[in-house]
């Protein structure tokens, strides 16, 4: 993979912007920590911002890590001098790497998909990126419509490869004509010869795993990619080895847990919790990740919530299997838990989003919450605003959006890239990539 070297601004938060001098990641955030005035240290998360193309804007929508030196963020922007917000510019794929002290812009290949759904990595040299190609790009975010061709990309620690997915996927997966079919993606690496992908299709925006949702689940074997049996709810996986595969979902009601175990998928009774009354019939409860330790080691997240017109969240999910059975937990009635991953020394890194209206793809609120091997939470500022509205100035700015997050092997950071998004007068007019690491 080659690459080309640009150096990250890497300041804390109240520090002036620019391209900073190459440090170490450790030093640099360290000595921030230490001079910062603002929040105490250890309660919010320094940026490593890559800088800014001369010729694009944009926004990331994966990211992955291999290790200390080797974490990647891969993302959409476009040319200088169109309009990304009117449908006339095809969109540039950008990918680059962080090695602890700088960013490496990569040298993607020609063959690379317009639009990133997904990242992830076993290693530094087992690495994933999973994208789509739209016969009638609007705009590439997570979701586009009309998709045209679905491919995973490899890189091997020294070249990439291409292996093209469309004709795997069902053929619902394709759009009928004036569909906009919402594509889900979660890819979970576990070896060179073990990677799992699902995608789904007909999930309501404001929710996944609803009524008419269509499940396809592939697995690269080491040689290639095979449609193989998926779990009859489970949308989110996380797998301690080939044995030991958790998926985690909805069965429109209440929350579903199951396990392969090399063979078949086998259900994973989790309790069912109580609904709200007086409100329906459309209440249900969803998992919206996992995060596996051991096979009696796995910690879920979810959320309560009313997707009846524009969705609104009841409260957060959290659970646990102990190896014998699961144990929930429903947190903060304001708030939904999105995404969850260790932290490497027992503890867990959430994001969280707010309640109320749900944006999908879900964006986060500007916190994310360390929760220690004590129990104890604690919240972190993300520091990820866009500038005010370039006319209504007291317009709250816009948060980091389209988040992806990802732990560091090898260290307790997390990771955290997306997008900010100025606007003028209420419309969008610049995007920008934001990248946010983070250390308990």
């Amino acid at each position: 993979m080659t690459d080309r070297t640009r150096n990250g601004a890497l300041s804390g938060r109240g520090t002036a912007g620019g391209l900073a001098a190459t440090v170490t990641a450790a030093v640099a955030v360290a000595t921030l920590l230490a001079a910062d005035a603002g929040p105490p240290a250890g309660t919010r998360c320094d940026r490593i911002d890559p800088p800014p193309t001369a010729d694009a804007d944009g926004g990331f929508t994966a990211v992955a890590a291999g290790g200390p030196r080797h974490v990647w963020a891969f993302g959409t922007f476009y040319p200088a001098g169109t309009d990304p917000y009117g449908g006339d510019a095809n969109p540039v794929p950008r990918g680059l790497r962080w090695d602890g002290r700088a960013w490496h812009e990569l040298d993607l290949p020609a063959s690379w998909p317009g639009a990133t759904l997904a990242a992830a990595a076993s290693g530094p040299d087992d690495l994933w990126v999973v994208g789509e190609e739209a016969a009638d790009v609007e705009r590439a975010e997570w979701f586009i419509a009309d998709p045209a061709e679905y491919t995973a990309m490899h890189h091997d620690g020294s070249r990439w490869r291409r292996y093209v997915l469309t004709d795997l996927l069902d053929p619902a997966l394709r759009s009928a004509e004036g569909a906009e079919p919402r594509i889900v993606t979660d890819l979970e690496v576990i070896a060179p010869d073990d990677v799992w992908l699902v995608a789904e299709i007909g999930a309501e925006t404001s929710g996944r795993g609803g009524p008419g949702a269509t499940r396809e689940v592939l697995h690269f074997d080491g040689t290639e990619w095979v449609a193989a049996a998926a779990p009859a709810t489970g949308y989110e996986l996380a797998a301690v080895g080939p044995r030991d595969v958790f998926a985690v979902g909805t069965d429109g009601r209440q929350l579903t847990a199951e396990r392969w175990d090399g063979t078949e998928w086998r259900p994973m009774p989790v309790p069912e919790q109580p609904l709200p009354t007086g409100t329906g019939d459309r209440d249900r409860y969803e998992f919206t990740d996992v995060h596996a330790e051991a096979t009696d080691d796995v910690w879920a997240v979810g959320r309560l919530l009313n997707p009846d017109g524009l969705s609104s969240v009841h409260g957060a999910v959290l659970a646990h299997w102990d190896g014998s059975r699961w144990r929930v937990t429903l947190d903060d009635p304001d708030r939904s838990y999105l995404s969850v991953t260790g932290d490497g020394t027992g503890g867990l890194w959430i994001t969280r989003g707010d309640g109320g209206v749900l944006p999908y793809p879900p964006a986060i609120d500007g916190t994310l919450v360390h929760r220690g091997a004590d129990g104890v939470p604690a919240p972190y500022d993300v520091d990820a605003l866009a500038p005010p509205d370039r006319v209504h100035h007291d317009a709250a700015p816009n948060p980091l959006e389209r988040t992806s997050v990802v732990r560091v092997p090898g260290t307790t950071d997390l990771v955290v890239a997306g997008t900010l998004t100025e606007t003028s007068d209420g419309d969008p007019v610049a995007q920008r990539g934001a990248v946010r690491l983070c250390t308990p």
